[in-house]
C-alpha cells in the first residue's frame, strides 16, 4: 500500500493535476485559512456554525476542513 506522500507524488506527477493543485493553493487556500481564522477568533464551534447556517456539524466539518 503506498502512504500518503506517495500517492500525493503521483497525482502531482500528471501535468494537469498539478495545475489545479497549484491553483488551488495560490486561490482557495487563503480564503480558508481567513475564514478559519475568523471563525476560531470568534470563538465559534462546528456546532454553533452549524446551527447558524441551518445545517449539521458534519456538513461543516466537510466544508471547512
Amino acid at each position: 500500500m503506498r502512504t500518503h506522500e506517495e500517492m500525493k507524488a503521483l497525482a502531482l506527477s500528471r501535468s494537469a493535476v498539478r495545475t489545479e493543485y497549484e491553483r488551488i493553493e495560490r486561490e482557495e487556500m487563503p480564503l480558508l485559512d481567513m475564514v478559519l481564522t475568523a471563525l476560531r477568533e470568534a470563538g465559534l464551534s462546528q456546532a454553533q456554525i452549524a446551527e447558524r447556517m441551518g445545517t449539521n456539524v458534519p456538513a461543516v466539518s466537510r466544508g471547512l476542513f
